[in-house]
């Protein structure tokens, strides 16, 4: 710990949530010390970012496994926190349990959003808290498969209606007057995230064991190119249409009679 904040964990993740708490005595009741504060461990759906969290103990089975790595499988499960958003104090419930592969964690949000940003679309912003929503609770293909249809519902938002998603991607290609932010981005980002999508629903000859490639850390990618895919169409747009407005109304305040 450096100056009250540890270093970036990912809290949404069972090791970063573990490497978090182990540097305290967890079987009493109630809150870590205060000076424990994660630096942008975990996305709060209220502000729209990740953001340091609080954490306060509900249910603890456990003895006190200070430094030990390995207390979640032998005695911490199941295990019942609070992760209270430092910022807007937006309340996020946490359980800790056993899995089919280990311990586990899951993150329930009171508020609805998932990854999104001020100003994307509420047909948009609902596939994107349904992968939120998934990645939560540890289904990562099902969160792949959210983030697809996010896609689709973003190409459909912007115009480009007819087909299927691989249909909206060629009319978007080909579009003679396409919007300004075509140009902006990466069109294999949209290409990559539809097959990402397709996998994650589609047979793929039966092998299910190539839906271990859609992880944690996939989804941390998939999320970043969303990052700039919402950035690029919906927020720099809204940001340079308010600062015009500013502007032009400075001009008018100045140049009046």
């Amino acid at each position: 710990m450096v100056g009250g904040v540890t270093e970036e964990l990912d809290l949404a993740d069972i090791g970063g949530f573990a490497q978090a708490t182990l540097s305290f005595a967890l079987p009493q009741r109630g809150p870590i010390p205060n000076d424990w504060e994660n630096a942008d461990g975990l996305y709060c759906v209220r502000c729209g970012g990740k953001r340091r969290m609080s954490i306060v103990r509900l249910r603890w089975t456990g003895n006190s496994s200070q430094g030990r790595a390995d207390f979640w499988a032998d005695e911490a499960c199941p295990g019942l926190f609070a992760m209270t958003c430092v910022q807007c104090q937006l309340r996020h419930t946490v359980l800790v349990h056993s899995g089919p592969d280990g311990p586990e964690i899951a993150i329930f949000s009171p508020e609805r959003g998932g990854f999104s940003t001020p100003n994307t679309p509420e047909n948009v912003r609902y596939y994107l808290d349904q992968a939120h929503r998934a990645e939560s609770v540890g289904a990562p293909s099902a969160a792949v498969a959210m983030y697809r249809s996010a896609v689709e519902m973003l190409l459909f938002e912007q115009g480009y209606e007819e087909g299927m998603l691989n249909k909206k991607i060629e009319a978007l290609e080909a579009d003679p007057n396409p919007r300004p932010w075509r140009g902006q981005i990466d069109p294999d980002y949209l290409d990559v995230l539809k097959k990402l999508g397709n996998a994650a629903i589609h047979p793929n000859d039966g092998d299910v064991e190539r839906q271990k490639a859609l992880d944690r850390s996939l989804l941390i990618e998939v999320r970043a190119t969303f990052e700039e895919l919402l950035e690029t169409i919906y927020e720099r747009p809204a940001k340079a249409a308010a600062r015009k407005q500013k502007l032009s109304e400075a001009v008018e305040s100045i140049t009046q009679p």
